[in-house]
Parts: C-alpha cells; sequence; structure tokens
C-alpha cells in the first residue's frame, strides 16, 4: 500500500517536474518567436522609420526608446553635412540604426498603424504568415503531452466519426438517388401508359372520324356527280333553246323585213285612199256622215241592252225554285253627239 503510495506520489512529481521544464522552454520559445516576428516587421519596416524619423519622435516620445529618434535624426543631419564619403558613412551610421532598432524589437508597439497598411501585398501576407505561426505556436505548446495526447485521441475519434458520417452520407445519397431514379421511372412507365391509352383512344377518334368523312366524301362526290349530269343536261337544253331562239329571231327578222318591205306601197296607197275618202266623202257630205256614225252607235247600244237581258233570263232558267230576285235596272240613257266632220285641219 505505502509502495503504492509512493510510486503515484514519484509519478506526480515527476509530471509536476516535466510541466514546470515544458512550460519554461515553452515561455522562452514564445520569447523567441516573438522576437523574430518583431525584428522581422521592423526590418520590413525599416525604410518608412528612417523616413519619417520626425514622426517617429512624436511616437516614442516619453518612452524609453526616444533615443532612437534621436539617432535617426543625427543619422539625417550627419547625410545633409556630408562629413564622411558615402561608403562610410553608410556603413557605420546605418548599421547602428540597424542594430539599435532591432535590439529593441519592442518599438513596434508604439508604430501607426498607417505605416503597416502602406506596405506591399506581399509584405503583408509575410506579416500574416509570421502573426499565425505565433499564434499557432502558442496554441500547440502551451498544452502538455498528456492533453495533446487526449486531443489527438478525440481528434481520431472525430476523424473516424467523420469517416463514417461520410461513409453513411455517400451511402444515403446513392440510396436517395436510386429511390428518386426509381420513383422517376415508375412515373415514366405511368405516364407512359397513360399517353399510350391516350393514344389509342385518338386513334380511335381518328379512325372513326375517317371513316365517316370517307363516307361523307363518298355521298358529297355522288351527290357532285348527279348535280354535274344535271347542270351539263341543263346547259344542253339552253344551248337547244338559245340555238332555236336565234333562229326564230332571225327568221322573224327576216319575215319583218320582208313585211316591211312589203307593206311601203300599201302604206302609200292606204294614205292615197285615206286622202281621196277624205275628199270624197267627208268634205262633201259631212251630213251623212255623222247620221252614219250616230245609226252605228245606236246598233250597238241596242246589241248590248238585248245581251244583257238574254243573260238575265238564263240565270232565271237555272234556279226555277228560288224566287224571282227583282233587279231594279238601270235606264241606260244613250247619248249621242253628232260629229260634225269638218274640212281637214
Amino acid at each position: 500500500m505505502n509502495k503504492t503510495h509512493k510510486a503515484k506520489c514519484d509519478e506526480e512529481l515527476r509530471k509536476k517536474s516535466l510541466a514546470e521544464k515544458r512550460k519554461f522552454r515553452t515561455k522562452r520559445l514564445f520569447v523567441i518567436i516573438t522576437e523574430f516576428v518583431h525584428r522581422t516587421k521592423l526590418a520590413l519596416l525599416l525604410p518608412i522609420i528612417v523616413e519619417n524619423h520626425q514622426k517617429l519622435k512624436i511616437c516614442l516620445s516619453g518612452t524609453k526608446y526616444e533615443f532612437v529618434s534621436d539617432l535617426i535624426k543625427d543619422f539625417h543631419a550627419n547625410k545633409e553635412k556630408a562629413e564622411y564619403a558615402m561608403p562610410k558613412y553608410i556603413n557605420r551610421d546605418a548599421d547602428e540604426i540597424i542594430e539599435t532598432i532591432l535590439a529593441n524589437h519592442e518599438i513596434i508597439k508604439y508604430l501607426p498603424q498607417k505605416w503597416f497598411d502602406n506596405l506591399s501585398p506581399g509584405e503583408l501576407k509575410l506579416f500574416k504568415c509570421l502573426e499565425d505561426t505565433l499564434n499557432m505556436a502558442q496554441i500547440r505548446f502551451c498544452r502538455g503531452p498528456f492533453q495533446e495526447l487526449e486531443i489527438q485521441q478525440v481528434a481520431h475519434e472525430f476523424y473516424q466519426k467523420s469517416e463514417e458520417m461520410i461513409a453513411e452520407t455517400t451511402y444515403l445519397e446513392k440510396k436517395l438517388e436510386n429511390t428518386q431514379l426509381k420513383k422517376a421511372r415508375q412515373l415514366h412507365a405511368l405516364r407512359e401508359k397513360e399517353l399510350e391509352d391516350e393514344n389509342q383512344i385518338a386513334k380511335k377518334a381518328y379512325e372513326t372520324t375517317l371513316r365517316h368523312n370517307l363516307k361523307a366524301e363518298k355521298i358529297a362526290a355522288a351527290e357532285r356527280h348527279k348535280l354535274t349530269i344535271y347542270l351539263e343536261s341543263l346547259i344542253e337544253k339552253y344551248d337547244k333553246m338559245m340555238l332555236e331562239k336565234i333562229s326564230e329571231a332571225i327568221s322573224l327578222s327576216e319575215t319583218y323585213k320582208a313585211i316591211k318591205n312589203s307593206t311601203k306601197n300599201v302604206e302609200k296607197e292606204y294614205n292615197r285612199v285615206k286622202d281621196l275618202h277624205r275628199e270624197l266623202v267627208i268634205k262633201r257630205d259631212s251630213n251623212y256622215y255623222s247620221a252614219r256614225v250616230d245609226v252605228f252607235k245606236f246598233v250597238r247600244a241596242v246589241a248590248r241592252w238585248y245581251r244583257k237581258v238574254a243573260g238575265e233570263r238564263k240565270a232565271l232558267q237555272k234556279i226555277p225554285s228560288e224566287k224571282h230576285i227583282t233587279k231594279k235596272e238601270k235606264t241606260v240613257r244613250m247619248k249621242t253627239k253628232r260629229v260634225v266632220r269638218g274640212s281637214k285641219p
């Protein structure tokens, strides 16, 4: 029991000692990495620092690094006086400024952010890499070995679970894809069947309509044939009739011309006889002519009265049983007017 307890205590002391040593080494490592990062940044910013020594003096005023700005100021003053040759002047003062700035690397905390923004994209990318390296070192070396081992185990478990989840996801995706494909095939088959049924219905309807149209077309063709024959017969009759009418018109025209030619002399003779009659009868015996006209009118009136009376007798003889209907007969008064033919106007 005591041995076990002692072994546990020794193990704890050993772990504690290892942890303290690791902590000390990690701290020193962080200091080295931080100094490296700061010095690298200062090396990149060195031209800007030297050029803007007045702004640097304002930034370092009141700090323990104020002498750096004085050193750069003296550098510019000596440069203007040109007391030294250029190679010696550069070697002595420039090396001193570089060594001083890099030795006091914490100056970077007091520099304005605007100077960092004026760097090139490549230099800014290098700054980002250095900061990421420092952050990764802090995260990595702040953990102990056992903690790191536990983290690795957890990470491995997460990795395995991730692989399992990826495999399961792939399986489910394939299953879902197969299910969707199966459903799509079923829907396609169902739609194909529906389209086939619709096609059959449309085909039957088309065939029925086609038969009906063919039958109607035959009937229409027969009717058209009958009408064509009837129209041809009418045209033929019309042609014959027109031919007859034209022949008749030609014959009548010729007859009319012949009669007209033959009546020319008759008309002349009639006019001569008429003139002679006027001279002999009307002009010489006008009273006799008027008397003959009156007698002729009287004879016609008597004949009309006689015909009227005969008609009434016939009507009465046809219906003997009926009472005789007495009719008031209107007395016809014959008005005669003597026409006295005078001389020829």
